[in-house]
């Protein structure tokens, strides 16, 4: 069958990333780089880890091309399980290195989870500028509309953010 022949050749190449990056553990249905997910010292020291953060190096030599190209104004990352949070902040952190004037939107059912915890370590909002909490359809459109200046940020529903020392 092709479709099985694809899944063990692509399981195969997800092997030999984590062989090269040990301790890391790649696979079609997790990730784990032996940092805690749940310790934001652990999440900063994991974003910049070159030799065992297999995302570093493809980050920063084909999606931030990609996003200089298309020069997007907004950058919405999902996490939608907490093995995707260190991937998806090293995104984010990537961004916003190279690329500091796309504001990042994270939202999924993770930070819908820990918004309490996120907004008790402000540090966090240097990897991203917006959280959106619970259902995220209206609020990401009406985000659009205030970073284009239609709306205020104010109007926008189920939004955090830190601004001026503080979060709301």
């Amino acid at each position: 069958n092709e479709y099985c022949l694809q899944e063990r050749i692509i399981q195969q190449a997800m092997q030999i990333i984590s062989v090269a990056h040990y301790p890391t553990r790649i696979s079609l249905i997790d990730f784990f780089m032996g940092y805690s997910t749940e310790s934001s010292k652990e999440i900063f020291d994991a974003i910049v880890d070159e030799e065992t953060n297999p995302y570093l190096s493809y980050f920063k030599e084909y999606v931030i091309n990609k996003l200089v190209k298309n020069k997007p104004d907004l950058v919405g990352i999902s996490l939608t399980a907490m093995s995707q949070v260190i991937p998806g902040f090293t995104l984010a952190d990537i961004i916003k290195q190279n690329l500091h004037d796309i504001k990042i939107v994270i939202g999924g059912v993770i930070p819908n989870h820990l918004s309490k915890k996120i907004k008790a370590q402000p540090k966090l909002f240097s990897l991203f500028d917006y959280l959106i909490k619970g259902e995220g359809e209206t609020p990401l459109y009406k985000l659009c509309e205030s970073i284009e200046g239609v709306i205020s940020i104010d109007a926008v529903p189920n939004l955090i953010y830190f601004e001026k020392n503080a979060i709301y």
